[in-house]
């Protein structure tokens, strides 16, 4: 059985969110194939994908997570996929951000297009990874951060992974892994590599009634970077584009090899000793990160204020008091 939505992107139409997140639902049911999941990534491709696709597809499968929506979350997140090879950023600023009180529900994963995703950082300090819905509760209101590992709490992606794994060809699905969070925060940070998808994200978090920042730089990072201008696409109650230059944050300092390596040990000292302060430049690119969080969770009065407050989290040792607090035995 054939349902309209999926014959109706065959023939390259675009689907609202209602049709989108139904087609979604065919597609994770055992009514679904891997050969109709494979033509579906393939037509996506060709076609492109649109703000209202994105929307249905992802409340399609938070909704069919294991837990449920947390009010008054934050997530910071990025797509991967722009081969930089830097230190964990997002996951230490969002402890830099849980430091400051903000209520941190990151989402993430194990390095795919990377060499040290988010979930190695936190397994190699001894993060619990396995939890009960009422033991995440108890994270965030002790810690103001919880982890929540992708596919932990949601199997449905699993359904794609034989076909993603013929693609020859980056698919619809990258660019689902920062708006599908289970726990569905209200603030989210996605880092992405360029405007077209960021135009993109924008207008998924305005359709979705979120407030957020979309960042991508010149030089093709995830992050706002040390090495050239970075766009942010701040939506709050309305959506402005804001650029950050690297000297404007205090960045122009920074080198590529200071702030990334090949060798996954050294990505995790070097995020390490950032959240430690001590490594300063580390330091400044993580407070540079936490920054857009800390402006939209109200923690400053413009990004240059935020980054301060940011950088003096860390050189006070919170920072680290944080991770040691969210960790295990190994922070």
């Amino acid at each position: 059985m054939i349902i309209p939505e999926f014959e109706s992107l065959m023939n390259q139409n675009d689907l609202d969110v209602y049709g989108s997140s139904k087609l979604m639902d065919f597609l994770v049911s055992a009514q679904s194939t891997d050969s109709m999941r494979a033509a579906f990534l393939a037509a996506m491709f060709v076609k492109g994908v649109k703000p209202e696709e994105l929307v249905g597809f992802a409340r399609a499968l938070r909704e069919k997570a294991t837990i449920s929506r947390v009010p008054g979350l934050t997530d910071i997140v990025g797509t991967g996929g722009d081969h930089k090879n830097t230190v964990n950023v997002s996951t230490a600023s969002a402890i830099v951000c849980a430091a400051l009180g903000v209520r941190i529900g990151k989402h993430g994963n194990r390095a795919s297009t990377g060499i040290h995703g988010s979930a190695d950082f936190l397994e190699k300090i001894g993060y619990p990874f396995t939890m009960t819905f009422n033991q995440i509760l108890s994270k965030i209101k002790n810690d103001n951060f919880v982890f929540i590992l992708a596919n932990g709490y949601n199997k449905y992606f699993m359904e794609f992974s034989v076909v993603r794994r013929k693609l020859g060809f980056s698919s619809v699905l990258n660019y689902l892994g920062p708006i599908t969070n289970p726990l569905d925060p209200d603030t989210i940070v996605i880092g992405c590599t360029g405007s077209d998808i960021g135009k993109i994200y924008a207008e998924v978090l305005r359709r979705s009634g979120k407030s957020g920042c979309v960042v991508f730089a010149e030089d093709g990072m995830d992050e706002i970077s040390p090495l050239s201008p970075t766009t942010l696409l701040l939506h709050d109650e309305s959506t402005f584009e804001l650029t950050v230059y690297p000297e404007e944050l205090d960045l122009n300092d920074i080198a590529a090899e200071d702030i990334s390596s090949p060798d996954p040990q050294k990505i995790f000292s070097k995020t390490l000793d950032g959240i430690k302060g001590k490594d300063r430049k580390v330091s400044k690119f993580i407070a540079a990160n936490s920054a857009p969080a800390l402006l939209l969770n109200h923690l400053g009065n413009d990004l240059g204020e935020c980054y301060e407050k940011a950088l003096e989290t860390i050189d006070s040792g919170k920072a680290y008091e944080k991770l040691k607090s969210i960790g295990g035995s190994n922070a």
